[in-house]
């Protein structure tokens, strides 16, 4: 009886083994199955780190590559004089000396004495600006000011001494305060006005001066046209850009004979560029051209200039000046610039950064053990981004380089949300 009982104990504590067996078999092969089919469902993420570095600004724009200087051609004498003859066309390329245009000159002469007068007064105006004599006062108005000035604050000075030593009343002493206030008021007005005056005297010597210069030019013209019986010439190599009047026809001061873009003078091409790119860029840096319609030829110029763009208030225009033998104006030209930022300590992807109402913010990545080894989870971390480019981003607050973030995600993710990361 007892031999059966055990027989049948052995049984049934094999059976129970089995199950048991089976039962944890089971499991295993549901949990696995499960986190199998989990895995297919859930975001796949792709990991990186924060890297140091600088940020990468690419200034780029198209321009119509145009001569520095375009010389303006006008009738030196009165109106309605006949053209004889026009000896180019339109786009030719001439020569310094070259006869452009012909008009019948019998008041010119007349004109150069007229000319000759300007140029005299013109002088006449250069000395005047020239003249010593006013900035003299300025010093002097400026030396009377500070000897009151300094006037002023010893008086109330010593008028203060006496009220703390209640010699005094407060009514003098606001009224030397007063005085005091006034005279330095003074003092400034005086210095100021000096430095307006030296400011717009050298404005108005220089204008005057280059008045002068395009007086000198007509007269020089004029004589010319004596001497060539009324030819107008290239004043040097060039284009001609613009002709106004055929021949048979009356020239008028309306409009210029004809402009001439000087390939002497080199040319330049302008592009509109953000306002906060233009920080990287100076006056004198050098820059590489491409000459898209001379079959992608690199000219080597220079930012000249930097000025606000009238077609674009949020945009600066920036000048590049070029200078090649090739150049004629009217070349279609691109510019690319590439410029580095400051040095970063934690630049990371620009797909890595999200945006909401909250905040800017990216995704870590932690690992937590699970059932079947090791799990991955996104945590939300709020960070600060200085600047960025068209790749990276720089992270000045919120994130350290050791850091793993999510780069890349295969669908939306939330704080918290497990995921896959793919190697």
């Amino acid at each position: 009886m007892i031999r059966v009982q055990l027989i049948e104990y052995t049984k049934r504590k094999k059976l129970t083994g089995k199950l048991l067996i089976t039962f944890i078999v089971m499991m295993a092969l549901l949990t696995f199955f499960s986190n199998t089919i989990n895995n297919f469902t859930l975001s796949r993420i792709t990991v990186d780190t924060a890297v140091s570095g600088a940020l990468i600004k690419e200034i780029s724009g198209k321009g119509t590559v145009t001569a520095n200087s375009i010389f303006e051609q006008y009738i030196d004498v009165g109106n309605n004089l006949l053209v004889k003859n026009v000896n180019v066309k339109l786009n030719d390329t001439v020569k310094e000396g070259q006869p452009i245009i012909t008009l019948d000159i019998g008041d010119i002469k007349s004109s150069l004495q007229d000319e000759n007068s300007k140029y005299r007064q013109m002088q006449i105006v250069i000395d005047k600006l020239n003249d010593s004599s006013n900035l003299l006062k300025l010093n002097n108005d400026i030396e009377t000011a500070l000897k009151n000035k300094n006037q002023k604050s010893k008086s109330y000075q010593d008028i203060k001494t006496l009220f703390d030593s209640d010699f005094e009343t407060a009514n003098n002493l606001q009224n030397a305060k007063a005085d005091m206030d006034e005279a330095e008021r003074n003092y400034n007005l005086a210095v100021q006005t000096k430095e307006a005056y030296i400011k717009t005297n050298q404005e108005d010597i220089q204008n005057a001066q280059l008045n002068l210069e395009i007086e000198a030019r007509k007269i020089d013209s004029l004589n010319k046209q004596i001497a060539n019986g009324g030819v107008y010439t290239a004043p040097s190599d060039g284009v001609i850009t613009e002709l106004n009047f055929n021949e048979g026809s009356l020239a008028n001061s309306s409009k210029a004979l004809f402009k001439l873009a000087e390939t002497s003078g080199g040319f330049q091409v302008s592009i509109s560029v953000n306002s906060d790119l233009v920080t990287f860029v100076k006056s004198g840096d050098s820059v590489d051209v491409d000459i898209t319609s001379l079959e992608d030829k690199i000219i080597a110029g220079k930012v000249s200039q930097i000025k606000a763009d009238s077609k674009n208030g949020d945009n600066k225009e920036l000048i590049i000046d070029l200078n090649d033998p090739d150049l004629q104006g009217g070349e279609n030209a691109e510019v690319n610039i590439i410029k580095q930022t400051k040095q970063y300590s934690t630049l990371v992807p620009n797909s890595a950064v999200y945006t909401d109402n909250n905040g800017t913010y990216v995704f870590s990545v932690i690992e937590k053990e699970g059932p079947l080894g090791k799990e991955s989870f996104v945590k939300r971390v709020d960070i600060i981004v200085e600047d960025s480019d068209g790749t990276n981003s720089a992270v000045i607050k919120g994130l350290d380089s050791r850091d793993k973030i999510v780069a890349k995600s295969t669908k939306s993710l939330s704080d918290g949300d497990r995921a896959v990361v793919e190697k």
